[in-house]
C-alpha cells in the first residue's frame, strides 16, 4: 500500500462504508495543525474524494483533530504550575488557553515528568477499576484513552479533559493518602448519629464558578466524615477556626462508596 503524505493531503475521505473518514485540508498554524476525522462503519476501501462521489449522513461524527509538538499533559502541567505560582503571590504569566503558543516557552522537565506520572497513576487505577468489573464513566473512558497516548495528537473535546488532570491527580493521590489511614469498611450504619469530629484534610473541588470546600474529618472509630461548603459561604471562617479543636455534629450519615472505599457525608446536620 502506498504511505501518504499528510502534509500534502487536501481532500482525503472514506465512504459511509469505510473504517475511518478524514476529511479537510491539512495545514500548519503555529504549533498546532487541525484536520477533520470521522468514524464509520467497519469496511471498505480508502478512495479520494472527487474521484467518487461521497455523502455523509447523519451516521458520520466529526472530529477535529490536533497535532502539536508538545505534550499536551506536559502543558496542563505547566499552566496549572504558573496558576499555583501566581496564586501563592507569585509571578502572573499571562496564559489564555492550553494551545497558548507563550505556554509552549514555559514547559520544563519537571511538567514533563510530572505529566509521566499523571499517566502511570490513572493507567494502573483504571487497570484496576477493570479487573474489579467497575464500570467507567464516559469521562474515565475518554481519559483511559488520552492518557495511553503520547499527548501530541488528539481530539480537540480531550482539551478540556487534560486541562483537569493535574489538578484531579493531586486531589485523587491526597485522597488515597487519607483512606489509606482510616476505615475502609464502615461497620455501624445507624442513620441519625451524633459524631464526635476530628479534621484530617480539606479540599477545594470543583470548576472556577462552582467551586465547593470540602471537610473531611474522622470520627471516634476512624471513620471518615465529609461534608462541603461553598466557597462563598460566609461561615467558612467561622467554621475553619472551630476545626481546630474537636466537633461535635449531629445529623443524618449517609454512606457512600468511592473506589470501594466506604465514608459517610452527613445531611442536614447541627452542632451540638
Amino acid at each position: 500500500m502506498a504511505n501518504l503524505n499528510l502534509q500534502n493531503l487536501q481532500n482525503i475521505s472514506l465512504s459511509h462504508n469505510n473504517p475511518f473518514n478524514i476529511s479537510g485540508q491539512v495545514k500548519s498554524q503555529g504549533n498546532v495543525a487541525p484536520w477533520n476525522t470521522s468514524l464509520g462503519n467497519l469496511t471498505g476501501n480508502l478512495t479520494l474524494h472527487g474521484l467518487l462521489g461521497v455523502t455523509h449522513g447523519e451516521h458520520v461524527k466529526k472530529y477535529e483533530i490536533l497535532e502539536i509538538d508538545e505534550d499536551l499533559l506536559a502543558l496542563s502541567a505547566a499552566w496549572k504550575r504558573l496558576r499555583d505560582t501566581h496564586n501563592s503571590g507569585g509571578t502572573y504569566t499571562p496564559i489564555s488557553t492550553l494551545l497558548d503558543k507563550e505556554l509552549f516557552n514555559h514547559v520544563t522537565t519537571d511538567d514533563r515528568q510530572k505529566a509521566n506520572e499523571i499517566r502511570d497513576y490513572y493507567s494502573k487505577k483504571i487497570m484496576m477499576w477493570k479487573l474489579k468489573d467497575v464500570r467507567l464513566s464516559q469521562f474515565r473512558e475518554d481519559m483511559n484513552s488520552f492518557i495511553h497516548t503520547n499527548g501530541k495528537m488528539f481530539k480537540d473535546n480531550m482539551v478540556p479533559l487534560a486541562y483537569r488532570l493535574p489538578e484531579f491527580y493531586n486531589y485523587d493521590v491526597d485522597f488515597d493518602d487519607l483512606v489509606s489511614e482510616h476505615n475502609k469498611i464502615i461497620t455501624d450504619k445507624s442513620y441519625k448519629q451524633t459524631k464526635n469530629l476530628s479534621l484530617k484534610k480539606t479540599f477545594s473541588v470543583g470548576k472556577k464558578y462552582s467551586k465547593r470546600k470540602e471537610y473531611w474529618f474522622s470520627d471516634e472509630t476512624n471513620n471518615l466524615v465529609t461534608f462541603s461548603l461553598t466557597h462563598d459561604n460566609p461561615l467558612i471562617s467561622l467554621l475553619d477556626n472551630q476545626c481546630k479543636n474537636s466537633i461535635s455534629l449531629s445529623g443524618n450519615y449517609k454512606m457512600k462508596y468511592r473506589d470501594n472505599n466506604q465514608y459517610f457525608v452527613v445531611e442536614k446536620y447541627s452542632f451540638s
